[in-house]
C-alpha cells in the first residue's frame, strides 16, 4: 500500500504533462524546463520499472513472461513514447525543431498513460472466461449498432453526392474577374446561388459564379459540402449532430431545387439524429445493465504550424466607415493558459454548443493537408462524448434509481410465503372472499340477542367459522 501514493503522484504528473502545449510555454517559459525535469525523472523511473519486470518475469520464456502480458506490453510502448517525447523536447529546447512543427504529433500516444491510473483504482477480480463472455456479448451489440450507424452515414453521404455536389456558387459583382476575388466582390450578406435557375437567383448587378474556378482554395471556401464521399460523410455527421444543420439546408435550398433539400435533410434528421442515436444510447444502457448483472456478486461486497501569422478583422474608423486591419492572433489575450483554453474547447464540444465553429476554426488553422486528420479527431471525440459517455451517465443514473436485486428477491419471497400461509390456513369456502376488494367497515349494533356469543380472540373466531 505504500507504493500507491507514489504511483498516484506519478500519474497526476503525467496527467499534467500530457497537456504541454507550445502556447502554454509561450505564456510561461519556465514551465518548459520544469516539465522537462519531471519528464526526465519519471522516464528513468518507468524505464527502471520495465527492466525490473523483465528481470522478474523474463522477456520471452515462461508463461508469465513480459511479452506475453498485454499490460506489460502496453507499459513498454508507453515508455517508448515517453522517450520519444523527451528527445523531441530536447530538440525543441535546442531550437533545432519548431515547437509548432508536425513532429509534435508524436506526443499524441503519450496521453494513453492515464490508463495506468485507472488500472490502480479500478481492479476487478473475475474469471477470465466470464470477462471474455461479457466483452463478447456487449461487443456484438455495440458492433451491430455501429454498423447500423455507418450504413446511414454512407447512405446519406452517397445521396448527398448524387443530389447536391458542391456549394461553391456564390453571388459576385458583374465586374469580378477570375483570380481576383475580394470581399468587395461578394454580396452582402454572402449568398449561395444556382446557375441553373432552380434555386436562388442573384439580384441585379451580380452574377452566379463558381468561386473554385475563380481561384479560391478549398480552405477558403470551407470544408462543408458534398464534393466527394469523404467530405459528404463529414457533412452528414455535422447535420446529424443537429448543430448548424439548418444552415447547410439553406445552402442546399439556394443552390438546388427545394424539394431535394426538404426530403434529404428531414429524413436525415429523423433517421440519424433521432432513430439511430437513440438506438445507440439504448444499446449502451443495455450493455451497461448486462455488465452490472455479471458483476453483481462482486459489487455487492464492496498541433501544427499555420500558413499565416496574422488574421484580418473589420474595425470602425472615425469617419463612420469600416477598414480592414491586421491582428496578431499569436499574441496572448488575457491570462488564461492555453491548456485551460483547450479544456474549455473540449467541454464546449461535450455540450454540443457551437462545436462546429471550433472544428471549422481548427480546420482553417491547420491547413488543407492536415484537415482530414483534424476532422476525424473531432468526429471521434464528439461521437464518444455525446453518445458513449452520455449513455454511460444515463445508465449509471438508471442503475442507482433501480431497487437492489437482493431486496427485490426478499420482498417477493416474503409475499409468496404470506400468500402460501393464507391459502393453507383458510378453508375453501372462505378463500372466495379473497376475490372481493378489501374495504373493511365498522358496524355498530345497538342490541344483541341473548344467544349470540362474541369470540374473545382471532383464533376463536376462525374456530367458530370452521365449524
Amino acid at each position: 500500500m505504500g507504493a500507491l501514493p507514489f504511483a498516484s503522484l506519478r500519474h497526476y504528473k503525467r496527467h499534467f504533462s500530457v497537456h504541454e502545449h507550445p502556447k502554454t510555454f509561450e505564456h510561461y517559459p519556465p514551465l518548459q524546463y520544469v516539465t522537462f525535469t519531471l519528464d526526465t525523472l519519471l522516464m528513468f523511473l518507468y524505464t527502471a520499472e520495465m527492466i525490473a519486470k523483465m528481470h522478474i518475469r523474463g522477456i520471452i520464456k515462461g508463461d508469465n513472461s513480459y511479452v506475453k502480458d498485454r499490460w506489460c506490453m502496453f507499459d513498454g510502448f508507453m515508455v517508448f513514447f515517453i522517450w520519444v517525447s523527451l528527445v523531441l523536447q530536447v530538440f525543441e529546447i535546442a531550437k533545432l525543431v519548431d515547437q509548432m512543427s508536425p513532429w509534435g504529433m508524436l506526443r499524441i500516444p503519450r496521453a494513453l498513460i492515464m490508463i495506468r491510473a485507472f488500472r490502480i483504482y479500478f481492479r476487478f477480480e473475475l474469471p477470465r472466461s466470464r470477462i471474455t463472455n461479457i466483452l463478447k456479448r456487449s461487443g456484438e451489440q455495440i458492433w451491430s449498432v455501429s454498423i447500423f450507424l455507418l450504413f446511414f452515414l454512407l447512405l446519406y453521404g452517397i445521396l448527398g453526392v448524387q443530389m447536391f455536389g458542391t456549394f461553391n456558387h456564390h453571388c459576385v459583382t458583374n465586374d469580378t474577374e477570375p483570380h481576383n476575388v475580394t470581399w468587395n466582390s461578394l454580396a452582402i450578406p454572402d449568398t449561395h446561388c444556382s446557375p441553373d435557375g432552380e434555386g436562388y437567383q442573384c439580384p441585379y448587378g451580380f452574377k452566379c459564379a463558381n468561386l473554385e474556378d475563380y481561384g479560391l482554395s478549398r480552405q477558403e471556401l470551407g470544408y462543408s459540402g458534398f464534393n466527394e464521399l469523404g467530405t459528404s460523410i463529414f457533412t452528414v455527421y455535422e447535420a446529424a449532430s443537429q448543430e448548424g444543420w439548418v444552415f447547410l439546408m439553406y445552402r442546399a435550398i439556394d443552390s438546388f431545387p427545394r424539394w431535394r433539400s426538404y426530403f434529404y435533410f428531414i429524413t436525415l434528421i429523423f433517421f440519424l439524429a433521432w432513430l439511430v442515436k437513440n438506438v445507440f444510447i439504448a444499446v449502451i444502457i443495455e450493455t451497461f445493465a448486462e455488465i452490472r448483472v455479471q458483476f453483481q456478486q462482486m459489487w455487492g461486497s464492496r498541433s501544427s504550424t499555420t500558413s499565416t501569422a496574422t488574421t484580418q478583422m473589420f474595425h470602425e474608423d472615425a469617419a463612420g466607415g469600416w477598414q480592414l486591419v491586421a491582428v496578431d492572433v499569436n499574441k496572448p489575450h488575457g491570462r488564461a493558459p492555453a491548456c485551460l483554453q483547450a479544456f474549455m474547447s473540449m467541454f464546449q464540444i461535450l455540450t454540443q454548443e457551437g462545436w462546429i465553429d471550433v472544428m471549422d476554426q481548427t480546420l482553417v488553422a491547420v491547413g488543407h493537408m492536415w484537415a482530414p486528420v483534424v476532422a476525424i479527431y473531432f468526429i471521434l471525440y464528439h461521437l464518444f462524448a455525446t453518445l458513449i459517455l452520455l449513455s454511460l451517465f444515463v445508465a449509471v443514473i438508471l442503475d442507482n434509481l433501480e431497487l437492489d436485486e437482493d431486496l427485490k428477491k426478499l420482498k417477493q419471497l416474503k409475499q409468496s410465503e404470506a400468500n402460501a400461509d393464507t391459502k393453507e390456513k383458510l378453508p375453501l369456502r372462505l378463500r372466495i372472499f379473497e376475490k372481493f376488494p378489501n374495504r373493511p367497515q365498522m358496524v355498530k349494533i345497538s342490541k344483541l340477542p341473548s344467544d349470540f356469543t362474541v369470540p374473545g380472540s382471532g383464533a376463536d373466531c376462525r374456530h367458530t367459522l370452521m365449524l
